[in-house]
C-alpha cells in the first residue's frame, strides 16, 4: 500500500487529503483500488501542536539566555558600588542597576505569560513605594534628557 499526502488551495483555505493505494485481487484478477481520505483537520492540528511547541522553547530559551547576563550587570554594579565615588558615577550606576532589574522583570513577564497559558500561574503579591517606583522609572530617561538639554522634573 502506498500512501502520498497532496494539498489543493481553495478560496476558503488548504484543503490536506490522503490517497492511498492498493493492489485488491477480485475475480483472478489484479485491480487497483484508491481511497481519498480527507485528513486537513489532523494535519492543522499537528502544525499547530508543533508552533505552540517551538513557540515556547523560544521563549523559555531567550528567557534564559537574556536573564544571565542581566543577573551578571546587576552582580557588577553590587560589585563596583564600593569604588564608585563620585555622585555622579553613583548616579548612572543606580540607573545601570535599576536598568537591569527592569529587564529582570520584563523577562519574567515573559516567563509569567508562558506560566498563565500553561494554567501554572501563582501570583506573588509585593508591597511596593510609589515614590521609588516613579524616581527608577524616571532614572532611565535623565541621561537622554540631560544630553538633548530638556528638564526631567517629577512631582508626587
Amino acid at each position: 500500500m502506498k500512501e502520498a499526502v497532496y494539498n489543493i488551495q481553495t478560496q476558503t483555505g488548504i484543503l490536506y487529503f490522503e490517497i492511498q493505494r492498493t493492489s485488491v485481487h477480485l475475480n483472478f484478477e489484479e485491480h487497483e483500488l484508491f481511497l481519498i481520505k480527507d485528513v486537513t483537520e489532523t494535519i492543522l492540528s499537528e502544525r499547530n501542536k508543533n508552533e505552540k511547541y517551538y513557540q515556547e522553547l523560544l521563549l523559555l530559551s531567550a528567557s534564559h539566555e537574556l536573564r544571565t547576563p542581566l543577573n551578571a550587570s546587576i552582580q557588577m554594579g553590587e560589585l563596583i558600588e564600593p569604588y564608585v565615588t563620585h555622585p555622579e558615577g553613583k548616579k548612572y550606576l543606580r540607573i545601570l542597576k535599576n536598568s537591569s532589574r527592569l529587564m529582570i522583570f520584563l523577562v519574567n513577564d515573559m516567563l509569567d505569560l508562558y506560566q498563565i497559558k500553561a494554567g501554572k500561574l501563582t501570583l506573588n503579591i509585593q508591597g511596593f513605594k510609589i515614590r521609588d517606583l516613579v524616581e527608577s522609572t524616571l532614572d532611565t530617561f535623565i541621561v537622554q534628557c540631560e544630553h538633548k538639554n530638556v528638564l526631567l522634573l517629577n512631582e508626587i
